[in-house]
């Protein structure tokens, strides 16, 4: 067993290390099977990360009633599946201990069941980095929550309107009054006015058109 008393699974009647010790968390998963043959039609549980996918461990009852396995998980956010078999779903059980939820029972198939471990927390909200309602701590990617509106506004910082909490640009930005800044010297409007409120490849053009002239 484990002769380590800083492990969760610290076994005081062992004499001999079993090289087991498990410094995160001990969570258990018992198996049974109904009919006493073990999980014989194919059935297998599998422990997913929640927050990458990843398989984290997987396992079977390969024969008799009944068995557990020590499951020795980091804190986070999991997912549990248990896949169907052949045949003989109706004979399969299984209990999951030791989770922030406490004890979690099941049978055959089981999709995707969601347990937390630790300090691990399953989030779930908007993980979309674009969205105003963009969670860095989402482990469930919910993308119907996403909004895009509350942030929306003017994003171009030389604006008059420009909205410094807005992080989507609307398109509502106002352009600089005309001939405000050096370099804007086209076109003449209606008014006697020179000048768009931006310097671009009209006004260039202009100048480029009296390039070279001698003035007086």
């Amino acid at each position: 067993g484990c002769l380590d008393a800083l492990a969760c699974n610290f076994d005081a009647t062992a004499t001999i290390d079993a090289g087991n010790c498990c410094f995160d968390n001990c969570v258990s998963f018992q198996m049974s099977d109904s009919f006493g043959d073990g999980w014989d039609g194919g059935q297998v549980y599998e422990v997913y990360n929640a927050g990458d996918n990843t398989l984290v461990t997987s396992g079977t009852l390969a024969d008799g009633s009944e068995e557990t396995d020590l499951l020795c998980l980091a804190d986070g956010c999991y997912y549990l599946v248990v896949t169907s078999g052949t045949f003989a779903d109706d004979e399969i059980s299984w209990v999951l201990t030791g989770n922030n939820g406490g004890v979690l029972t099941g049978g055959a198939p089981t999709d995707q069941l969601l347990f937390s471990v630790g300090a691990g927390d399953c989030v779930a909200g908007c993980d979309n980095p674009i969205a105003c309602n963009f969670d860095p701590a989402v482990v469930i990617s919910d993308c119907t929550s996403c909004e895009f509106d509350s942030c929306q506004g003017c994003t171009y910082a030389d604006a008059p309107n420009y909205d410094s909490a807005a992080s989507i640009d609307d398109g509502t930005c106002e352009l600089p009054a005309a001939g405000s800044c050096t370099g804007d010297i086209s076109p003449e409007n209606p008014d006697g006015s020179i000048g768009d409120g931006i310097v671009n490849a009209g006004d260039l053009l202009q100048f480029l058109g009296v390039f070279g002239t001698t003035c007086n």
